[in-house]
């Protein structure tokens, strides 16, 4: 018997909760009914609206910013890859203008100039090889880029803003130049 009068107690229960939960739910619909209501609604949803597309931006705007980090990086070290030789490059340029002076000097052809003359040889093809290429200079445009002018020169046989003798040899390692070339430039008035 108080199984059944506890049985009887819990479906009672549980009938009531049915029907305050009813009741409950019939009164939401009735707010969610009610014109205040609807602008209330209408105001979150305008706000949560205005809040996507804030954060929304945001996460574009990132993704932007990342994405342009990661091409740069892969840019920057395949420059650092294929420049890496250039201060090497830099450094020998001491050498092998030291070989072109010791040529320059040598009056006669003995074993030894010969011995000299090979060895720059040598050592401009594998220059050469590895990318490192001298600018032509005499009889060229004045291009600051590739020349830096330290003489000015007042020829009326050569057109203005000519480049008239090269005083030191320039050089690109690849497609960058490393050293401009010493040059004296014509100039008219």
């Amino acid at each position: 018997m108080a199984k059944e009068n506890e049985n009887t107690r819990r479906e009672n229960e549980d009938e009531l909760v049915e029907e305050l939960e009813a009741e409950e739910i019939c009164e939401d619909e009735e707010e969610a009914e009610s014109p205040e209501a609807a602008d209330d609604t209408a105001e979150v949803l305008r706000e949560l609206q205005s809040k996507y597309d804030d954060l929304n931006e945001k996460y574009l705007r990132l993704y932007a910013d990342f994405d342009n980090y990661k091409k740069r990086s892969v840019k920057e070290r395949a420059d650092a890859l294929n420049y890496a030789c250039a201060p090497v490059m830099e450094k020998l340029l001491a050498v092998l203008d030291n070989f072109e002076r010791a040529l320059s000097s040598c009056e006669e052809e003995t074993p030894f100039a010969e011995g000299v003359k090979m060895v720059s040889k040598q050592l401009s093809d594998i220059l050469a090889s590895e990318g490192l290429s001298p600018i032509e200079s005499t009889g060229n445009a004045f291009d600051p880029l590739l020349h830096n002018a330290v003489m000015v020169d007042s020829d009326e046989t050569k057109e203005d803003n000519t480049v008239t003798a090269e005083l030191q040899k320039g050089y690109r390692y690849r497609d960058r130049v490393i050293r401009p070339a010493m040059v004296k430039v014509n100039k008219l008035k």
